[in-house]
C-alpha cells in the first residue's frame, strides 16, 4: 500500500481554490481543482471541488468520484430536510454498498457552514459479505441533505478518511462558480463503457477485449468466467494461407489476477494439427486510474507441440483513455524458447480505437512489431511490422466481435494477417449492465 501513500502524499500539496470558505481551506491536488455537480430531484443540489483529472460518474442513484487516493460515493437524501433525519434512513440510503454498517465514532464537523455528522466504524461490503470498515459524512446543504461514504477492506477506509473529507469540507450550492474552478457535471449522456465497474474500478470497454493484438488491464473481475474463439489468418506472400484457431478460457481471481487457458491449432495447406497449449497469468499492479497508464504485467507458459520447444513469454500491458470515447493500449513483449535453437521475439504491440456507438461500435488502429532470431543466428533477425485497421461489434452486452486485419509492411512480414475474436462472458447481470459488476461492488 505504500504507492497509495505516496499518492496521497502528492495528491495534497495545492489549497482549495479562492472563492471557497477560508476555515474549509484543504489541499486537494496538485493538477487543479474542477467542479463535480450532483444532482438532487432532477436538479443540481450540490457542488464539489475535485482533483481535475477526478473521473465522476452516476451509478444506481449515488455519484462516484473516483480519484488516484479515493473512491468517494455520494447518495442525496429524498425526503430527509435534517441530518438527524438523514441518519435514520441511512442503512437504505447506502445498502448498494455497504450492510451492516455499525457506529463505532462519531464527531461533529463543519460542512457548508452547518453542522455535519462524522460516523466510522464495522460494515460488511455488500458485493462479497467481506467485513471491511467505512467512513460516512452526512451533511445538508441547500435545503438537500447528503450523505458521503468511503469504505474498504482491512480498514481501507482510514486511508481515504481524509481525503473525503477535504472534499466533502468544499460542499457549497450550486450558484456562481469560482473563476477559478472548471466544471464536471455529472450527466447521463456520459458513455456507459467509460463508466467504472467492477472491484477494481476499471471502465467497461476493458472488460471486453478491445483489441485483437493489444491487452489492456484485466477483463474478468473476480470469479467471472468468459470465453472467446480466435482465427488468426496469415496469407503469405507465396500465396498460402495459414489458420490459427485459438481457444480460450479466461477466469477472473481476487486481489487483481486473472487466469487464461488456451489451446490452439493450426490448419495450414498441407495439414490440420495441434499446435499448442498455454496457461497464461496476469496481474494489475494496482486498481485502475491509482498508476499512469494501468500497469499490468502478463506471463504466460506455452506447451510446445509438432516439435516446437515449450516458450516462456513476459507482457507489460499499459492502457487507458485519452478523452471520452478513445481507448489506447501498449504491449511490451520478449519470448523465449527454452530448448532446441532457443528461438528469441523481441516484440511490441499498439492500439488506439474510437467509440462510434456506446457500448456498440468502435473502430481503431492497430499494429505489431517483431524481432525474431534463434540460437546461432542472432545477427541476422526477421523483422516484421504489420499495420491495419480493426473494428468491434458489441453483438449484445455479453458478447463482442473483434476484426483487424493488419497489412505487413516489411520483406519478413505476411502479405496480411487478419485477427477476428469472438468473446462471451458469463457475468450476472448488475444494475443494468451485464458483464460485470458496477463499482458500488467494489470491495478492495
Amino acid at each position: 500500500m505504500s504507492i497509495r501513500r505516496w499518492a496521497v502524499a502528492v495528491g495534497m500539496s495545492v489549497c482549495v481554490a479562492a472563492g471557497l470558505q477560508a476555515a474549509e481551506a484543504t489541499p486537494l491536488a496538485a493538477g487543479g481543482l474542477s467542479t463535480a455537480t450532483i444532482m438532487a430531484d432532477n436538479a443540481p443540489a450540490l457542488e464539489l471541488a475535485v482533483p481535475s483529472g477526478a473521473k465522476v460518474s452516476l451509478d444506481q442513484g449515488k455519484t462516484v468520484i473516483q480519484t488516484t487516493n479515493m473512491f468517494l460515493y455520494v447518495w442525496p437524501v429524498p425526503g430527509a430536510k435534517t441530518v438527524d433525519e438523514a441518519q435514520a434512513l441511512l442503512a437504505d440510503t447506502i445498502k448498494s454498498d455497504v450492510l451492516k454498517f455499525t457506529v463505532s465514532a462519531t464527531n461533529v464537523i463543519t460542512v457548508a457552514g452547518a453542522p455535519a455528522r462524522h460516523l466510522s466504524g464495522a460494515c460488511v461490503e455488500a458485493d462479497d459479505g467481506d467485513p471491511a470498515t467505512a467512513d460516512i459524512v452526512i451533511f445538508a446543504v441547500g435545503g438537500h441533505v447528503f450523505v458521503a461514504c468511503v469504505h474498504g477492506e482491512h480498514n481501507d477506509a482510514s486511508r481515504e478518511r481524509e481525503p473525503m473529507l477535504q472534499v466533502v469540507r468544499t460542499a457549497r450550492s450550486p450558484k456562481a462558480q469560482p473563476a477559478t474552478l472548471s466544471a464536471i457535471v455529472v450527466r447521463k449522456t456520459m458513455l456507459q463503457e467509460e463508466q467504472p465497474v467492477g472491484p477494481y474500478g476499471q471502465p467497461e470497454w476493458t472488460t471486453e477485449r478491445r483489441f485483437p493484438s493489444t491487452r489492456v488491464y484485466l477483463q474478468e473481475p473476480p470469479f467471472e468466467m468468459g470465453v472467446e474463439q480466435w482465427d488468426r489468418i496469415r496469407e503469405f506472400k507465396d500465396g498460402s494461407v495459414e489458420h490459427r484457431f485459438s481457444e480460450e478460457f479466461e477466469l477472473g481471481l481476487p486481489h487483481r489476477f486473472q487466469l487464461d487457458i488456451y489451446e490452439t491449432w493450426k490448419a495450414g495447406p498441407d495439414d490440420v494439427h495441434q499446435d499448442e497449449a498455454s496457461v497464461e497469468l496476469r496481474y494489475a499492479f494496482a486498481d485502475w486510474g491509482r498508476l499512469p497508464m494501468n500497469p499490468t504485467l502478463y506471463l504466460e507458459y506455452t506447451f510446445g507441440t509438432h516439435g516446437d520447444p515449450d516458450a516462456l513469454e513476459g507482457k507489460l500491458l499499459l492502457g487507458d483513455e485519452i478523452g471520452q470515447g478513445w481507448h489506447y493500449g501498449v504491449n511490451a513483449i520478449c519470448e523465449q524458447g527454452l530448448w532446441g535453437d532457443r528461438p528469441t521475439e523481441l516484440a511490441g504491440a499498439a492500439a488506439i480505437g474510437r467509440t462510434l456507438i456506446d457500448r456498440k461500435l468502435s473502430l481503431g488502429i492497430e499494429s505489431e512489431y517483431a524481432n525474431e532470431t534463434a540460437e546461432g543466428s542472432r545477427g541476422a533477425p526477421e523483422i516484421s511490422f504489420l499495420l491495419g485497421p480493426s473494428v468491434q461489434w458489441r453483438i449484445t452486452p455479453k458478447t463482442h466481435l473483434d476484426i483487424a486485419p493488419l497489412f505487413g509492411l516489411t520483406h519478413d512480414s505476411p502479405r496480411v494477417e487478419s485477427w477476428i475474436v469472438l468473446g462471451y462472458d458469463f457475468g450476472p447481470s448488475v444494475g443494468g449492465k451485464e458483464t460485470a459488476a458496477p463499482v458500488s461492488t467494489k470491495g478492495r
